[in-house]
């Protein structure tokens, strides 16, 4: 039998393009039938030679070891495609080959395979009419949700502080501003003014790539997602997830406040479905890339100019750094403020949720003596003096202002109790002293009596009138109610898994308030719609052919949540506290079975594209199946 002549692959880019993982030209200035090679503009400017091949036959043939069969595919990439209309070029897009995030090692091949949106380049693909949705969405999702609590409502360190920005505000513009304040602070020589430069695009490179991935999960919201069409978005959201991955590395060794941003973004990220447990383990993980990040911001505010060495890599001595003029003295250290703040934030929610030690603040002993959580403390004196922390019980002033600012100072205090969670399942995980374990949790059942104290009576006066308020205020309203009584959840589940029920003696209205609360804010989040609206532009290049018209995304709060982990979190909480209550004969058959619709609509409402979302779906529905009699062999029905 003739042995088979080796596959052939026809990259959509040069060599140098690819290996700098920019866009390629070459494809549009080649043809076929006239120039088989083309030249990109690129390699023209620098006077190289363009790698740049056509094939004339794209060959796909089976691979011959089932490793390799059973972890990518290979689709050929026609060469006459030119689409003509929107779906046609989403088509060809999704026909593109789909491939796995190269080792560490092929990552500077210059024969690493192709990027499989290289056919369509990330630009391209940004100009269809929902160009701009990356950053729309971020900016009314996550950043709407974020922006509030780093707002001067929401931000311990800018209580009274002058020269702040509002109520809400975006933390990449802040990541900019300093990046742009520190840039030109050290050395002025040509040269490395020149690789700053380059590292600066770099790193905006991957900022963008990540929103675009953080966002991706969205996209079969869009106007275009409703069509019926035969179109895999999940090829796409794999793609966008694989792409910002591999800059990940990158940032890592780029200490700036962007790429500190970009690596949190991608540690809330999810996975999207369909990439195996081989991939995954690959690439960086999202708990590396939270604390790559808060690394990144220790080094940033400390800039020390001490003696730092290893033995792995050389550290040459810093200069002195002062910050340029585009921002004063004042806004920089305000500045700094936020984004300490938004890191704070990170290190908190992930030595809460991954069980593991945070790296910016103190653990067990030495986190009351902390600045923040003292402001915290302070912030929620001051908040007693204003005007919506008096007038609690008067609805008649409820507003979107006065609401976002009652939600933003909650926010502050419910971030202290997650805290507290922490530290006391730290205390719990490693053994503590008896002592310390009951201070911590007298600490914390005292932190939800000051909440119900101080922010309860001017949240319920919120609560009364969330129907008039805007979608923006309901969305910061259910994210804050719904992440402060799972706190209290995930607290009585470490106590239950560690069968210290001697604890719950003096909690039981608190748990019994937090777990109908949380119930509500499914509900509420199931029962209110948001809508995002994007304004298309038409195309100029004549390779799309798109009128201008208006893309929308309209869905359930819980559709647009940007933590639905914390959505999963509560369901699987709630399933097991609904099982309980059954057992011990606090709720009939009827009403359980309603309350596990909400719980099951609440995990059908979320991106099906993420992997931990099709998971947990997938555990409720096997749970479900079975009836009560798991839930009644819980082990946690006896209390």
């Amino acid at each position: 039998m003739p042995q088979r002549a080796p596959r052939r692959t026809q990259f959509s880019s040069c060599d140098a393009c690819r290996q700098s993982r920019v866009g390629c030209d070459a494809i549009a200035g080649s043809d076929e039938a006239s120039e088989p090679n083309g030249t990109c503009s690129r390699c023209k400017r620098r006077n190289q030679k363009c790698t740049f091949h056509w094939l004339n036959q794209v060959r796909s043939s089976r691979s011959k070891t089932a490793g390799r069969q059973s972890r990518r595919q290979n689709v050929p990439v026609s060469s006459n495609a030119n689409p003509a209309s929107g779906d046609d070029a989403i088509t060809t897009l999704a026909s593109a080959e789909t491939v796995r995030s190269t080792p560490i090692s092929e990552t500077t091949s210059p024969t690493a395979r192709p990027d499989p949106l290289a056919e369509l380049t990330m630009q391209e693909m940004l100009d269809m009419p929902s160009s701009h949705w990356p950053r729309t969405i971020y900016d009314n999702a996550f950043d709407l949700v974020f922006g509030s609590w780093m707002g001067k409502f929401g931000c311990p360190f800018l209580l009274e502080e002058a020269g702040t920005s509002g109520e809400h505000v975006s933390i990449l513009h802040i990541c900019s501003r300093l990046d742009e304040a520190m840039a030109g602070s050290g050395s002025s020589h040509a040269g490395n003014m020149e690789k700053e430069g380059e590292a600066r695009c770099q790193i905006e490179e991957a900022l963008d790539h990540t929103i675009t991935a953080f966002v991706a999960r969205w996209l079969p919201l869009t106007t275009y997602g409703h069509r019926e069409v035969n179109f895999e978005y999940s090829l796409i959201v794999q793609t966008f997830w694989r792409r910002a991955r591999r800059h990940m590395l990158r940032l890592i060794n780029k200490p700036s406040y962007r790429s500190m941003m970009a690596l949190f973004l991608f540690s809330v990220t999810p996975i999207p479905a369909g990439i195996s447990e081989d991939e995954e383990m690959d690439g960086l993980s999202g708990q590396v890339c939270v604390h790559a990040g808060l690394q990144q911001i220790q080094a940033l505010r400390a800039s020390q100019r001490s003696l730092q060495y290893n033995g792995s890599k050389d550290y040459p001595s810093q200069q002195s750094r002062t910050t340029n003029s585009s921002i004063g003295t004042l806004t920089f250290l305000t500045y700094e403020s936020i984004a300490y703040w938004a890191a704070l934030t990170f290190d908190v929610s992930s030595s809460l949720t991954l069980n593991c030690r945070p790296l910016l603040s103190s653990g067990l002993f030495g986190y009351v003596s902390e600045v923040p959580w003292k402001l915290i403390q302070t912030a929620s004196k001051h908040f007693q003096g204003t005007d919506a922390g008096r007038q609690g019980e008067t609805v008649t002033f409820i507003n979107d202002e006065s609401a976002n600012e009652i939600i933003a100072n909650a926010s502050a205090w419910k971030l202290l109790t997650w805290k507290l969670t922490s530290v006391f399942k730290e205390a719990i995980r490693e053994g503590h002293d008896e002592a310390e374990v009951i201070k911590i949790h007298a600490r914390f059942v005292d932190a939800t009596k000051h909440f119900e104290e101080i922010y309860q009576r001017p949240l319920e006066a919120c609560q009364r009138r969330i129907q008039f308020v805007k979608q923006e205020t309901k969305l910061r309203w259910y994210a804050l109610m719904l992440h402060y009584n799972l706190c209290i959840l995930l607290l009585i589940d470490v106590v239950k898994a560690s069968d210290r029920f001697d604890l719950l003696d003096d909690m039981q209205k608190i748990i019994t308030e937090a777990e109908g609360a949380v119930m509500n804010m499914l509900e509420f989040g199931l029962n209110n719609t948001f809508t995002i609206t994007m304004e298309a532009k038409s195309t100029q290049n004549g390779r799309s052919g798109y009128t201008e018209e208006t893309c929308r995304i309209e869905a359930s709060i819980i559709s647009i949540d940007p933590y639905p982990h914390h959505v999963v979190a509560s369901v699987h909480l709630l399933k097991k506290a609904i099982g309980r209550d059954l057992a011990l004969g606090k709720i009939c058959q009827g009403t359980y079975s309603n309350l596990q619709k909400i719980l099951q609509r609440s995990l059908e409402e979320l991106p099906k594209n993420s992997k931990s979302v099709q998971s947990a779906a997938k555990r409720f529905r096997r749970l479900a199946s079975g009836n009560a009699a798991i839930d009644q062999q819980d082990p946690y029905t006896n209390f």
